[in-house]
């Protein structure tokens, strides 16, 4: 059952397209498989073993939406003391003896501090920011052979109108349930948990 594929699943116990896509959506999200793909059904069973406040695969919406994360971070940061500079892009990394010491901006100004913090790919960061000089042979091989992948979604909508204005009246329908999408730390439904009831585990 654990090497089956998640549509087959949600093909065999269930008849509504709707849920089987919701279904399959839970259990491919931010993993490299498709709903076909061997071992997916793994997916959607990890889903299932979270919980929030009891509720058995529920999750929790900030409130607002997903779009309130970053400036909620970008406040406490503020907050903290830190300086953000949007727009300015970094053109090289300094070190000395293999320690980083600061950067060098694309206006050519330089920052030093004791620590540098990259949040882009590790290739650009060693190979294209940092002299190589810096870094030992075997490392600098091991960046130039890191293969990543990548994800591609696309998700068309069919509307029978132009959605309510403003947003925050906007609501989540699907599979028969609906709740208001942007209530403070609303919950998810209880549709996983009925999910996890439904289907079998052998």
């Amino acid at each position: 059952m654990l090497l089956m594929n998640v549509a087959d699943v949600a093909d065999e116990y269930l008849s509504d397209d709707r849920l089987k896509g919701l279904v399959a959506f839970d259990a491919t999200l931010g993993i490299h498989l498709g709903p076909r793909s061997p071992t997916s059904l793994l997916g959607l069973y990890y889903r299932l073993t979270g919980e929030a406040n009891g509720k058995t695969g529920a999750q929790f919406i900030p409130q607002g939406g997903m779009s309130t994360l970053a400036p909620a971070f970008e406040q406490a940061a503020t907050a903290a003391g830190v300086t953000i500079r949007t727009g300015t892009a970094v053109a090289r990394i300094l070190a000395d003896r293999g320690t980083a010491t600061g950067v060098v901006l694309g206006c050519g100004e330089q920052l030093n501090a004791p620590i540098i913090i990259s949040a882009i790919h590790p290739q650009a960061t060693f190979l294209k920011l940092c002299d190589t000089a810096e870094l030992g042979t075997g490392f600098v091989r091991a960046v130039s052979n890191i293969r990543s992948k990548g994800n591609v979604a696309k998700l068309d909508l069919d509307l029978i109108s132009h959605p309510p204005s403003p947003a925050s009246q906007l609501r989540i329908i699907a599979a028969g349930w609906s709740s208001p999408a942007l209530s403070p730390m609303s919950k998810m439904p209880s549709t996983r948990q009925n999910m996890a009831n439904s289907l079998p585990i052998r």
